[in-house]
């Protein structure tokens, strides 16, 4: 048994990731964690305080949807909320639990060139994880 690391937003790719995760962790008798990364704000001050509050909000709110998705498809997953970029959020999960796969979403469409030029999730992932990445459609 190991574990399959999720990349979640609430976004189409998102849902698809963890339809797929659940899927795989089905059929190999894995775990499914999935990873919300709330990276913290460049600001100071009061602000930062709010901003951060506020995506440990939007956390929350993903990451119950996450659990609904998975809790109707009949599997139980964990979820984590971590305070860091998402790649370095999945990142570092995959390698504290020794994940055996790291799941995350493709938004597709014009969203793919925005994020071979400017970076995307995916990309980046799929450029830097000693472990395996497999790239859901939306």
């Amino acid at each position: 048994m190991s574990t399959i690391v999720v990349g979640y937003d609430a976004s189409d790719g998102s849902r698809a990731s963890l339809k797929l995760a659940i899927g795989l962790a089905q059929e190999l008798g894995d775990t499914v964690t999935v990873v919300f990364g709330a990276a913290p704000p460049g600001i100071l001050g009061g602000e930062m305080t709010s901003h951060e509050a506020a995506v440990r909000e939007r956390g929350e709110k993903v990451m119950t949807e996450a659990t609904h998705q998975a809790q109707g498809a009949g599997f139980e997953i964990e979820t984590r909320i971590v305070p860091r970029h998402p790649v370095e959020a999945i990142l570092e999960e995959a390698e504290t639990s020794k994940a055996r796969l790291i799941v995350v979403g493709n938004r597709g469409g014009e969203a793919t060139l925005k994020g071979a030029i400017l970076g995307s999730v995916p990309l980046k992932l799929v450029h830097i994880s000693d472990v395996p990445v497999l790239v859901a459609p939306a």
